[in-house]
């Protein structure tokens, strides 16, 4: 990714119903990286998200990245 500056990262996760599981995996992340990788999960099972969303993972990453480039916080 440090080669690459427009290149965003998603990161699906099972959480396992584990409250510290997001910081232990944002933690993983370098600083320099945080504001491209974006953690979708769910609580457990993760395909059932995607069933829910209708859409194949790749689909759902597209447009989160879409959506924060989009955002004026960056």
């Amino acid at each position: 990714m440090d080669r690459h500056a427009s290149r965003f990262m998603v990161l699906l996760i099972d959480f396992d119903q584990r409250e510290d599981r997001l910081n232990a995996i944002m933690d993983s992340v370098p600083e320099r990286l945080r504001k491209r990788v974006f953690i979708l999960g769910t609580w457990s099972e993760p395909e059932r998200l995607r069933q829910s969303l209708g859409a194949p993972y790749e689909a759902i990453g597209l447009e989160l990245a879409r959506e924060r480039c989009s955002s004026p916080a960056l």
